[in-house]
């Protein structure tokens, strides 16, 4: 873009399941089953700029959407007149994967004979789902609760050191991560 920026684009793709099982009798009168299921792609965008500035110093700024991966599968039975009862359709419903929208941001630059790299990442985890619904309670029974999840501010901090040892050049790397999680106190 000029002036030491860039900016590059992308996705994230997952697959979801979809589908249904639906039981029956089948002309002989033996209860058999069909299934059908289908993969649905989502996509998630990611954005980055990325900045290069004088004398070495580097920053970059990043943007990810959630990435969420669904799974949907009633199970539908039909045992015909044979069978005195009724069986309620049941759904599997939930979450396979969940990949919180996050905000990174870095820095780094020279601080001889070092670069020192410092950077932070927000994640929404308080956007995740149940990973299984209830899709069936009786009308007595207590909602589920929501998992509860915290946003997150993980902190990174780098340091490098590029040095020559004849014609191979050696660049020991140190860093450590201080990574919260998003789970509450459990009772």
């Amino acid at each position: 873009l000029g002036w030491g920026f860039s900016v590059g684009a992308g996705f994230i793709k997952l697959e979801e399941l979809e589908g249904a099982i639906q039981v029956a009798p089948n002309a002989e009168g033996r209860i058999g089953s069909q299934a059908r299921d289908q993969l649905v792609a989502d996509y998630a965008p990611v954005v980055g700029l990325h900045w290069q500035g004088p004398a070495g110093v580097l920053a970059g700024l990043s943007y990810r959407k959630a990435s969420i991966a669904d799974f949907r599968l009633p199970i539908d039975v039909q045992l015909g007149d044979g069978f005195p009862l009724p069986v309620p359709q049941l759904n599997v419903v939930g979450t396979a994967q969940f990949d919180p929208t996050s905000v990174s941001g870095e820095v780094s630059g020279p601080i001889c004979p070092l670069r020192l790299a410092v950077g932070a990442t927000w994640k929404q985890w308080s956007a995740y789902p149940n990973p299984i619904a209830y899709t069936s309670p009786p009308a007595d029974f207590p909602e589920q609760p929501a998992p509860g999840f915290d946003d997150t501010l993980l902190w990174r901090v780098g340091l490098e050191l590029a040095q020559s040892a004849g014609p191979v050049t050696l660049e020991p790397r140190l860093g450590a991560q201080f990574a919260p999680t998003p789970t509450p106190e459990q009772t």
